[in-house]
């Protein structure tokens, strides 16, 4: 049974015990996510079951603190602590984030056989999950998909009232989605369970509800003060953090401390969470004074520490505090902090109470290698915050320093997606360099510059800059600057689709990389240079690329090798280069999920979907897509490639919503101003319209971005939008990459083949229909092959739209329209019909066509015309792919045979 302090939470604790019940007799690990408002009881809930759980299970608990800024690992040191040194000391020394990745996952017992003995299982707590840092929301994402693998019940509490959609852990909590956590929402008290609370007591438990809220925390609070009326109880206005009403009866019950008590009670108000015994003794709060607040309730024993039972409590008891006699107790808990028994220094909680203090001295000490420790743990928020806070003094520092803490703040923001800040720090930084003659450092930062620049599509200052950058270090003996200069160079050429443009500086950069031996240098160079080489049809660039990803797992850069992954997959797509860029981002995306890289493997992920789009795995690429655009991540470039995939599938298929993405698309694309984002929104509008008989509207478009694709001379591009040009009568012989061109010259057959060889059924099926435009004289039969060639690959893959204009065509011939798709093959994945599906499940066991005939009952050219119509509507271009085509778009087919 629960305590009394725990009325109306059975449901919540028998379902945390039905989760470690499970977890200990071997089903796996889970995900349990406890929420509720502050004050409502997620803690008294978790603690109440870990204090009914066999003595021979283990608890680990970490809990977020509410520190301005959070410690990178914060929970994390606590959880560790209890059981895996190793882990702790990881933290503590700054090793590799994915290091420390893999200590925790063996410390909740990943890869644990289910044979093994109960003690065994795991219960590991992160509290107050609402506050914690960037690198233990990774973490958290981390341990969530992999948690199935462990004997270990991961609790999660967290406020979520104060998780919203702009909240870092809302994202977490997306990403999580698809693992099943189990969620326990802890609910306000009902009247009766006020009244349960309140028994014996003179209290109106109606108007206590009524003014409390039935919050848990509160109700006990007030009814723990003894002599508060319950008229009094102000209500919470929302104008502050913390209730009036708890703020009143925590104080109330604060005032029957004795004067050294209550002094006590104010200083370990100082430090957010748990304060450990060793600092409460700095403090001068140890002693009886101590004992006194335990005794009276205000204060707990928590582990080797104490703490407030609540935060709110301890906000409306520091609330009350002195301003003088804060910042007296945040100097004292400051000096003890600086040394702590074990030696380990916590810079962030020191930034905490020096800012509190107002000791400049100290933040300006601190803050820097707080946000270095952060940032290497992957804490990127949390070292950007530090940086803010100490350049708020900046007069108080070497410009040399300032300069130096700008320019890492503008990297943290680049990082973190806020370009326009990352573009003022580095200005900022910038301006110092220039002004204490430092050429090197301005030429570095001016190289750096560039790269927000050009994502924001600032293309003009962006080449200034980066110019400026070149000139400045080219003065200067040669060194690492000016090959991160060269790279930068070549990779906005790159960036805007100038290829020919990039190759001189890629080539730069590589050979003074090789020079100085700065192999990460070289590594970005390759990659940076070698998808400019590749996508203007050199393979010579694939090779180079893969050079700088060998050197990236060589010098384990693992972003960086992914960087170079993600660029053959959307580099190669963009070029219809399948064969290279599919299985390139396949590996991105596992390796991406590995290493918590989230929107990377999202980007890869939208891309991929692009490339079954086009390779007429529709029904894969919409699944895809719809998980791309539900993630809480999806945003920018990888929200506007999603949206434009969506666009053109539902235009093709003659689904309604069209529009709605391809708008949205186009005015994201607009904010690149880069030639590869607007190509592929301005082509499929440009389709949509002309499916639908309007393509006139988008002739504007059209005009404007196939003029920067011809002067950029990107063949790609530059035939793509031609075409459609072509297409509205707006061009009469567009130029460019050899399908569209010889679509439009009049070839549809040749193009048709070329579409063909690079896996693309829908535009093959395009170039078929046209023969009838196109092809000179003759009568209808002898085009019928090719429009009943293409009729086929629309109805396999859905084509709707396109299906009606060959119709329209084969009629005009006065020929026979055969009858769309039936219910047989719409029903299953695509668009296969019942006995297609069988001869695959036994070309699947490895049967030939004669043992397919033969277990049908067909005969073997029958079987022949199911594998080559199964063929076509999977997009595939053997009997193997067609297994694994088929597999993609969500068969099952059992290899044992039908």
């Amino acid at each position: 049974m629960a305590r009394r302090g725990l009325i109306e939470r059975e449901k919540v604790l028998a379902a945390l015990r039905l989760v470690t019940d499970d977890v200990r007799a071997g089903g796996g690990g889970r995900l349990v996510l406890v929420t509720g408002e502050a004050g409502a009881g997620k803690t008294a809930v978790v603690r109440e079951l870990a204090e009914t759980l066999p003595p021979d299970q283990p608890v680990l608990w970490g809990s977020c603190d509410s520190l301005r800024t959070a410690r990178a690992f914060g929970p994390v040191v606590e959880l560790a602590g209890g059981r895996s040194g190793s882990a702790a000391r990881a933290i503590a020394e700054g090793a590799p984030r994915e290091e420390i990745f893999d200590l925790v996952l063996e410390l909740l017992g990943a890869g644990t056989s289910t044979s093994t003995s109960a003690s065994t299982a795991t219960v590991a707590v992160v509290e107050d999950a609402h506050w914690a840092d960037e690198a233990t929301l990774d973490l958290l994402s981390f341990l969530g998909r992999r948690l199935a693998r462990t004997r270990a019940a991961l609790i999660v509490t967290y406020r979520a009232d104060e998780v919203t959609p702009s909240h870092p852990l809302f994202v977490v909590l997306g990403d999580l989605a698809t693992t099943q956590p189990v969620r326990l929402p802890v609910e306000p008290l009902s009247v009766d369970g006020v009244a349960a609370l309140a028994a014996g007591r003179d209290v109106d438990p109606v108007r206590l509800h009524a003014r409390t809220g039935g919050n848990a925390f509160f109700v006990t609070e007030c009814l723990s003060a003894g002599d508060i009326d319950v008229d009094d109880v102000g209500d919470d206005d929302g104008d502050d953090e913390v209730p009036e009403s708890v703020r009143a009866a925590v104080l109330t019950r604060a005032r029957g401390l004795s004067p050294d008590a209550r002094g006590a009670l104010d200083a370990v108000a100082v430090v957010p969470g748990r304060a450990e015994l060793w600092l409460v003794d700095g403090l001068g709060a140890g002693g009886a004074a101590l004992d006194e607040c335990v005794d009276r309730g205000v204060l707990v024993a928590d582990g080797p520490g104490i703490a407030f039972r609540h935060e709110l409590a301890r906000i409306a008891v520091l609330e009350a505090v002195p301003p003088g006699r804060q910042r007296e107790l945040h100097r004292r808990a400051l000096a003890v902090l600086s040394t702590p028994p074990d030696g380990v220094v916590d810079h962030a909680r020191l930034v905490h109470h020096a800012e509190a203090a107002g000791d400049v001295d100290a933040v300006l000490h601190h803050g820097p290698t707080a946000a270095r420790l952060a940032a290497q743990a992957g804490a990127r928020r949390e070292a950007a915050a530090h940086l803010e806070l100490t350049l708020r003094y900046e007069g108080r520092l070497a410009p040399a320093a300032a300069r130096d803490l700008w320019g890492q703040l503008a990297q943290h923001r680049s990082d973190l997606g806020r370009y326009p800040d990352a573009v003022d720090a580095y200005d900022r930084a910038v301006e110092l360099a220039a002004a204490a003659g430092d050429d090197e450092r301005h030429g570095e930062l001016l190289a750096r510059l560039a790269a927000p620049l050009t994502i924001l599509g600032h293309e003009e200052r962006s080449r200034q800059v980066a110019k400026e950058a070149t000139t400045l270090l080219e003065r200067l003996p040669p060194g690492r600057s000016l090959a991160l200069a060269y790279v930068q160079r070549c990779g906005s050429h790159m960036l805007a689709r100038e290829l020919a443009a990039a190759e001189p500086w890629g080539r730069r950069a590589m050979a003074l990389a090789e020079e100085l031996q700065a192999d990460d240098v070289l590594a970005l160079a390759c990659i940076q240079s070698g998808v400019a080489l590749w996508m203007s049809g050199d393979d010579d660039g694939l090779a180079r690329i893969r050079r700088g990803i060998n050197l990236s797992r060589a010098g384990q850069s693992t972003p960086q090798a992914v960087f170079g992954l993600l660029q053959i997959g959307s580099g190669g797509g963009e070029v219809r280069r399948y064969a290279e860029a599919i299985p390139a981002l396949r590996e991105c995306i596992e390796l991406a999920d590995r290493f918590e890289l989230a929107g990377t493997a999202l980007y890869a992920a939208a891309w991929l979907a692009r490339c079954d789009f086009e390779q007429g795995r529709w029904p894969a690429a919409s699944d895809a897509l719809a998980t791309v655009l539900r993630s809480r991540r999806c945003s920018g470039i990888t929200r506007m490639t999603a949206l434009t995939v969506t666009g053109s599938l539902r235009a093709r298929r003659g689904d309604p919503e069209v529009w709605p993405p391809l708008d949205e698309a186009l005015g994201l694309a607009r904010e690149t101003g880069h030639l590869q984002r607007l190509w592929p929104v301005a082509a499929a509008r440009a389709e949509a319209a002309w499916l639908g008989g309007n393509v006139d509207t988008e002739v504007a478009l059209l005009d404007e971005i196939h003029a920067l694709a011809s002067r950029l001379d990107y063949g790609w591009a530059r035939g793509e939008l031609g075409f459609w040009l072509w297409r509205a009568g707006a061009l009469a012989h567009p130029e460019g990459a050899a399908p569209f061109v010889l679509h439009a010259a009049g070839r549809p057959r040749e193009a048709a083949a070329r579409w063909e060889a690079l896996g693309c059924p829908y535009e093959q099926a395009a170039a078929l229909a046209d023969v009838v435009v196109v092809d000179g004289d003759g009568d209808g039969r002898e085009r019928e092959p090719d429009l009943r060639a293409a009729l086929a690959i629309f109805d396999a893959l859905g084509a709707a739209p396109a299906r009606a204009r060959v119709s329209d065509g084969l009629r005009d011939a006065g020929l026979v329209v055969p009858r769309g798709p039936n219910a047989a093959t719409k029903g299953n994945p695509g668009g296969l019909t019942d006995r297609e599906i069988d001869v695959l499940r036994l070309i699947a066991a490895g049967s030939s066509n004669p043992e397919i005939a033969s277990r049908l009952r067909i005969s073997v050219k029958t079987v022949g015309h199911h594998v080559s119509h199964a063929l076509t509507k999977l997009g595939a271009r053997s009997r193997a792919e067609a297994v694994v085509a088929a597999a993609e778009v969500g068969l099952q087919l059992d290899r044992s045979g039908a």
